[in-house]
């Protein structure tokens, strides 16, 4: 829904596509006059689709890290840092050297 959404949110604005799609049987059907309004629409519905996409990564990301907590050690996983470093395992603080 969110790559079809990205495509669309352009083409309601295009007033050359409007006009021509405004001859056509789909007229009958859609208001095209109301575009600003389907665009803005379309934009609330990226935005919550993505909002929606981003959870869902985080919550893959706290289920994998929870199969590697049980299976090495019992420390809750904790959020990533901004930056990694080569060979210390960040998902668990206790892994950091001193």
């Amino acid at each position: 829904m969110l790559n079809f959404s990205c495509g669309i949110i352009l083409f309601t604005v295009c007033r050359n596509i409007i006009t021509l799609l405004r001859s056509t049987f789909l007229n009958r059907f859609v208001p095209f006059d109301k575009n600003i309004t389907f665009h803005k629409a379309i934009a609330w519905t990226i935005a919550l689709f993505t909002a929606v996409h981003t959870g869902a990564h985080y919550f893959n990301f706290l289920n994998t890290e929870k199969g590697k907590a049980t299976a090495r050690t019992t420390h809750e996983p904790s959020i990533a840092p901004p930056l990694t470093v080569p060979g210390v395992d960040w998902s668990f603080p206790a892994t950091i050297p001193p």
